[in-house]
């Protein structure tokens, strides 16, 4: 594979280490996998990923869109260096906080960055493209957790929510130079004058953010990208203008990790061929203390706590209810900053939706089976083999049990979606825009790197 002449030539930064990653660029990317600790909690026969616990190689790709637990959302399929953010995360230790992922289309990091909102944190994910909410929204509501709130604003709209998030991740739209081995065309579209278009939108959608930060609060900073224009550069401009602190993250133990340096704030460098992964860049600020500002006045919601028996719900106080009979589960205490964030952003969705009350009867949301904290000893379930769970995945009828009723078909105990059994013929409520649409040749499922399999 023959890359540009001038993106070779500015890898030279890294001085002996560029020609390690020119080699690896041409080889093949390294695939892994992260676990939903919600809903999966195995250990896996595989090699880990050292700065993410629940992560692991794979030595080769196998067909995911074969196995049930990949489309129930059991696991994501993520790239290992960008998984350094739950490093970064576990570093810095907050008790429920609220968080923003500012770029978060298709998902990925929205996934990892719920696992750290404790028992009423709350992440907001925002797609300022409308086409790409889509993805974001299916593999949200697929990895279960129902502390979310979607939407689709430009960056500059957050102005209007001082000091609202503890941490926001600005993951930027970049030239993609750490990803040119897993799109092996992307290489051709690069040039010099991608990576100033790419540095300047950074710095826009950077900037826009930072009055949403609470004094103390973090931004990290990343890209999937080598150059200093889009890496150092944007964060000395950040630095220079606004009033941020130095944080170290320790990484003793973890080896392929380079560190450099902007104006005494460590920024840290995945490098393929170096590092265990693609390309990755990312650095953590902490936003200065100063005068208070003064809070908007919290709206409220027309939310009220569900005092409703729901099947396969143990009965919390994010369960809630609206007027239409919508029940979904959302953080309660988060409800005033629901109102703010629907008084100032275009919301897409929040939380998870979990039963209609339809005169006084009960009726399962197709995304019932799909919430991470579903008891099946609370419900009727149904277990399915790996082909009647191909045949639901793929909405197609599989026979009646002969137990009437709505159930949750599982794989190997694993929920997969709502089934309605009418004796005659069963109702399979997988989401439509989620299912299987072709037959895949093989079988595959992550159980089979069960460590104790």
């Amino acid at each position: 594979m023959a890359f540009p002449e001038l993106f070779e030539k500015r890898l030279k930064i890294f001085g002996d280490q560029s020609a390690k990653i020119l080699a690896a660029l041409k080889g093949n990317p390294i695939l892994s996998i992260r676990l939903n600790s919600n809903k999966f909690q195995k250990t896996l026969n595989l090699s880990k990923v050292q700065w993410c616990d629940n992560a692991y190689y794979l030595k080769s790709r196998p067909l995911f869109a074969a196995d049930p637990l990949w489309h129930s959302g059991h696991y994501y399929v993520q790239e290992a260096s960008s998984m350094f953010i739950a490093c970064i995360l576990k570093a810095i230790n907050l008790e429920n906080p609220v968080m923003l992922d500012a770029c978060a289309a298709p998902g990925g990091k929205s996934t990892l960055l719920q696992e750290f909102l404790g028992t009423s944190g709350l992440l907001v994910s925002n797609e300022v493209i409308q086409s790409r909410v889509g993805v974001l929204s299916e593999n949200l509501t697929k990895w279960g957790n129902h502390r979310r709130v979607i939407v689709s604003n430009d960056t500059s709209q957050f102005k209007t929510l001082p000091e609202t998030f503890d941490v926001v991740l600005v993951d930027a739209p970049c030239s993609g130079e750490g990803m040119f081995r897993k799109d092996k065309n992307a290489s051709q579209y690069w040039d010099e004058n991608l990576v100033n278009l790419c540095a300047a939108r950074q710095k826009k959608i950077s900037h826009g953010l930072l009055d949403s930060i609470k004094e103390g609060g973090y931004l990290i900073y990343s890209t999937c990208t080598f150059n200093e224009e889009e890496n150092e550069h944007v964060i000395r401009d950040l630095i220079e203008t606004h009033d941020f602190e130095k944080v170290d993250i320790e990484i003793t133990g973890l080896n392929g990790i380079t560190i450099r340096e902007e104006q005494g704030n460590a920024i840290y460098r995945f490098l393929p061929g170096i590092s265990e992964g693609e390309g990755f860049t990312c650095c953590v600020l902490r936003k200065a203390f100063k005068s208070k500002v003064k809070r908007e006045k919290p709206g409220r919601s027309s939310l009220r706590a569900c005092s409703l028996r729901l099947p396969g719900v143990k009965k919390h106080d994010s369960i809630l209810q609206s007027k239409e009979g919508n029940i979904l589960a959302f953080p309660s205490a988060r409800l005033n900053l629901l109102s703010k964030l629907e008084a100032h952003l275009n919301v897409q969705s929040f939380g998870h939706n979990l039963y209609k009350e339809i005169k006084g009867k009960l009726k399962p949301e197709d995304e019932l089976s799909l919430w991470s904290e579903l008891d099946l000893n609370l419900i009727e379930t149904r277990e399915l083999n790996y082909e009647e769970a191909i045949q639901v995945l793929m909405k197609a009828g599989i026979p009646s049990s002969g137990q009437k009723g709505y159930q949750i078909a599982c794989f190997e105990n694993y929920p997969l979606a709502v089934l309605n059994d009418l004796g005659n013929r069963v109702n399979n409520n997988f989401p439509k825009s989620y299912r299987l649409r072709k037959r895949q040749a093989d079988t595959f499922s992550v159980l089979s790197y069960l460590e104790d399999k």
